[in-house]
């Protein structure tokens, strides 16, 4: 039997991409992404690229999908985790000219290798994300089950593809307030992928206590125990310690930015 990887190479072939949308149509996964156009993008290592409808705000984004490939893989008789890339039919103006949408997918396409390498190492991974991923779970039980996995995704996929942003120029934080969009330039590499993960697990938290408004104690002691579990790579031997000082700096550090983009 080929591993995960090698499927996603075979399914990616050019002959089998209409067979392969079919599938993704009958399956409803256009309909769950809002996906208006795909396309196979032949490049060194290849890709879907998926153009959806929607009012997020985002570059360019992984999304995974659990199909069914035994038409075209007989052999093969489980649910296949597929990764994609999927970007905004359209951008705003302002936005658009924040986004370099080349290292965009450059990003994207980082953790479609590594995450395609994780499920050849854990086969188990996707019967988790099935269970447990954020956009799937319900029942307070399973929360701390979820977080976890969703901060161990974080720390596993986004070093690397952030290291890769920075190496090709990509040095910027970015937030709104009063609806101007604050930037400030990072000056190091470090800097620039510590306030980003910090970033990316606030707003996990968020989403999280959207689901579960009453549980925001709770959100927040898992998280911080999965971030000492598998943040110190990136944040050292104190993870928490050295998130609250990013936190602290924050603020000051992004009204640089207020009125005026500051470099």
């Amino acid at each position: 039997m080929p591993n995960c990887k090698e499927i996603y190479h075979y399914l990616l072939k050019p002959e089998y991409f209409e067979q392969l949308q079919e599938l993704m149509r009958e399956q409803n996964i256009y309909e769950s992404l809002n996906v208006r156009e795909a396309f196979l993008k032949e490049e060194d290592f290849p890709y879907i690229l998926f153009r959806i409808e929607t009012e997020q705000v985002f570059a360019a984004q992984m999304v995974g999908m659990m199909l069914k490939i035994d038409s075209l893989l007989p052999e093969y008789t489980d649910d296949y985790y597929l990764p994609a890339i999927a970007m905004a039919c359209d951008y705003d103006p302002e936005i658009m000219e924040l986004i370099n949408l080349e290292n965009s997918v450059a990003h994207e396409l980082i953790h479609i290798q590594d995450i395609l390498s994780l499920i050849d190492k854990y086969p188990s991974y996707v019967t988790r994300v099935e269970k447990y991923g954020m956009n799937m779970v319900e029942r307070l039980e399973d929360l701390k089950e979820s977080i976890d996995l969703e901060v161990f995704k974080i720390f596993y996929l986004e070093p690397q593809a952030l290291e890769s942003d920075y190496d090709k120029g990509e040095k910027s934080i970015r937030t709104q307030l009063l609806g101007k969009i604050l930037e400030y330039e990072c000056r190091t590499k470090k800097e620039y992928i510590e306030m980003q993960l910090s970033d990316y697990l606030g707003n996990l938290s968020e989403i999280y206590k959207d689901k579960f408004p009453e549980e925001a104690k709770m959100i927040k002691k898992h998280t911080n125990a999965s971030a000492v579990k598998y943040g110190k790579d990136v944040f050292g031997r104190t993870p928490l310690k050295r998130l609250r000082k990013l936190r602290k700096a924050y603020p000051s550090k992004m009204l640089l930015g207020l009125g005026i983009r500051q470099k």
